[in-house]
């Protein structure tokens, strides 16, 4: 498309990363103010990966997480935006991952009583919105969690699930499994 931003047109597109809709120009972006709400601002560097990220109050909005409620987290702003960045360049890493996981062990789909299958790798504003949960409500068990050993605590960083259409099919599932 051609758009105007800034005052001055240049040649743009517009696309759905990750569920922000984003206009993109000359090897970065910025958020559209979509139905005049800005959501939030953003860049992508060369490779791909988010290099800003969400300021703190419309993280905390975005996700109805109140000042005491982030306070009671105990984590500071600038760890989780360590956290952040440090996943952001890893994604492609569980991405791949992920595929070759898929690859080798989930084969011949239907013959096994699988119906579909979801995959996803969180996206980093989710697991910083996880971090901030988990330290809020049990403080005493990710008191430690940290830049250092958040993925050791965090367990959901890949997902995959197998959906099941018929009660005799988990039978065929549950011995693929086993294998």
């Amino acid at each position: 498309y051609s758009c105007k931003l800034n005052n001055k047109h240049r040649c743009c597109s517009v696309l759905d990363y990750e569920g922000i809709y984003v206009m993109t120009y000359q090897h970065s972006c910025e958020v559209l103010n979509f139905a005049g709400i800005v959501l939030a601002y953003i860049s992508i560097d060369y490779e791909g990966g988010i290099t800003d990220w969400i300021a703190k109050n419309e993280l905390l909005k975005k996700y109805n997480i109140s000042e005491d409620e982030f306070e009671v987290a105990d984590i500071k702003w600038e760890e989780l935006e360590y956290i952040y960045k440090d996943f952001s360049e890893k994604r492609s890493s569980y991405e791949q991952k992920l595929a070759e996981f898929q690859k080798e062990f989930l084969m011949n789909i239907s013959e096994n009583g699988i119906h579909s299958i979801r995959t996803r790798v969180k996206d980093a504003e989710h697991l910083i919105v996880k971090i901030i949960r988990k330290r809020q409500e049990n403080y005493k068990k990710y008191r430690t969690l940290d830049k250092d050993n958040y993925e050791k605590f965090l367990t959901d960083l890949i997902g995959i699930r197998c959906f099941i259409l018929f009660k005799a099919d988990w039978k065929k599932f549950h011995a693929y499994l086993e294998e």
